[in-house]
C-alpha cells in the first residue's frame, strides 16, 4: 500500500507532466507557424498566424466534438475526473492559446481587449482544469462549440484578403458563420451554462470561468450582429477594425 506522501508525489509529478506537455504543445504550434511562414515568405505574419488558427480550429473542434459525442456533454453529472482524452485536448489547445497570445503581444497586433481577455481567461481556466483533474468533460464541450465556427471565420478573412468579399460566396460564408456562431454560443452555450451553474458539484470558481466565457461569447455575438447590420446598410467597416474575433 502506498503511503500518502508517495501518492501525493505521484499526483504532483503527473500534474507537472501536464504542464511540460503544454509547453511542448506551445513549441509545436510555434514551429508550425515558423515553417508555414518560411514556406510562404511573401505573405504577412497575420496571414501565416491565421493558417495556424485554421489548423487548430479544424483539428481541435473535430476531436472535441467526437469526444463530446462519445463521452457525453456532462448534462447529468459534472465535476467528474478528466479522462486522458480530455486532458490531451486541453493540453493541445492550451499550447495554441499561449502561442497565439504571445504572438499578439510580440507583433503588437490589433486584436481587441476582449479577444486578449478571452485568451487570458482561457489559459487560466485550462491550467485550473489540469490542476484540479476534473471538469475535463465540461471544458472539452466548451472547446467544441467554441472552435467549430473558427474555420469559417478565417475563411471570411481570406476572402477579404483576396478581395473576394463582395460576392455571393462571401455573403453565404458570412451568414453561415453568424448563424452557426449564435446557435452554438448563445443557444447551446446557454443550455450548458445553466445546467453547469445549477449543479451543486461545481464550485464557485468553475462557475465563474463558465460565466466569463459566456459573457465574452455574448460580446462577440453583439459585435457580429453590428457588423452584419452595418454591412447590410452599406456602411464601410475597415478591415483593420472589423469587430469579429480571431
Amino acid at each position: 500500500v502506498r503511503s500518502p506522501h508517495v501518492t501525493s508525489f505521484l499526483v504532483g509529478a503527473s500534474k507537472m507532466s501536464y504542464y511540460g506537455a503544454a509547453v511542448g504543445s506551445c513549441l509545436a504550434w510555434t514551429n508550425l507557424y515558423l515553417v508555414l511562414h518560411i514556406l510562404n515568405g511573401h505573405v504577412s505574419r497575420e496571414f501565416t498566424n491565421r493558417l495556424v488558427t485554421v489548423v487548430h480550429g479544424a483539428v481541435i473542434s473535430g476531436v472535441s466534438a467526437a469526444a463530446a459525442i462519445s463521452e457525453g456533454l456532462c448534462l447529468a453529472e459534472c465535476a467528474q475526473s478528466s479522462s486522458p482524452l480530455h486532458n490531451t485536448i486541453i493540453i493541445v489547445s492550451l499550447g495554441y492559446f499561449v502561442f497565439d497570445f504571445l504572438w499578439c503581444l510580440y507583433t503588437k497586433s490589433e486584436e481587441s481587449r476582449v479577444m486578449l481577455a478571452h485568451h487570458v481567461i482561457t489559459i487560466i481556466a485550462f491550467l485550473y482544469v489540469l490542476r484540479q483533474g476534473i471538469y475535463g468533460c465540461e471544458t472539452v464541450a466548451v472547446v467544441a462549440i467554441s472552435e467549430l465556427t473558427n474555420p469559417l471565420l478565417q475563411l471570411r478573412w481570406y476572402l477579404k484578403y483576396y478581395g473576394k468579399h463582395r460576392g455571393i460566396v462571401a455573403i453565404l460564408v458570412d451568414w453561415t458563420f453568424a448563424l452557426a456562431f449564435w446557435f452554438l454560443r448563445l443557444v447551446l452555450g446557454t443550455v450548458l451554462l445553466v445546467n453547469f451553474v445549477q449543479k451543486t458539484q461545481s464550485n464557485l470558481l468553475a462557475k465563474a470561468f463558465g460565466t466569463a466565457f459566456y459573457t465574452i461569447s455574448a460580446i462577440f455575438s453583439i459585435q457580429i450582429a453590428q457588423y452584419i447590420i452595418a454591412h447590410q446598410y452599406g456602411k464601410h467597416w475597415t478591415f483593420k477594425h472589423e469587430p469579429v474575433h480571431k
